[in-house]
């Protein structure tokens, strides 16, 4: 809807990436969109929108359809909400890879393989900091 589309994707892919994405339709069109601002500068929703697979169009649609108001008539407000929501992304995600890591310490304390819990009990504590980094 904005005719920066590209400049803020990439304004969002520097704080996220797309494993942070959790849903696979929405990892598909951020690709797409990726892939699509790589050849084209300016964002046709007619052209982009034959790449949409029937799997993804509900979810596309959705997004696209969003009411964006006020955001796109106050240019730093939609760059601001952008990065609110990028974050919040991020976050989500990096608080999911906190769990997963937590469980597997958990199961290989259990096992006794203190050598491999180590290495990811450093992996945690990285992961921890860049969220702490996030919520500043």
């Amino acid at each position: 809807q904005s005719g920066k589309i590209k400049d803020m994707l990439e304004k969002a892919m520097t704080i996220i990436s797309p494993d942070d994405i959790n849903l696979p339709p929405v990892k598909t069109i951020i690709k797409l969109l990726q892939d699509y601002l790589v050849k084209k500068d300016k964002f046709d929703i007619k052209l982009f929108n034959k790449l949409i697979t029937p799997e993804i169009a509900p979810t596309f649609d959705l997004a696209y359809l969003v009411d964006l108001g006020s955001l796109l008539t106050d240019p730093k407000v939609l760059v601001r909400e952008l990065e609110k929501t990028a974050k919040e992304i991020k976050k989500l995600s990096l608080k999911r890879k906190i769990g997963e890591i937590s469980t597997k310490i958990s199961r290989l304390e259990d096992d006794k393989k203190m050598a491999d819990v180590h290495s990811l009990r450093e992996e945690l504590k990285l992961i921890i900091q860049k969220l702490n980094e996030i919520e500043k």
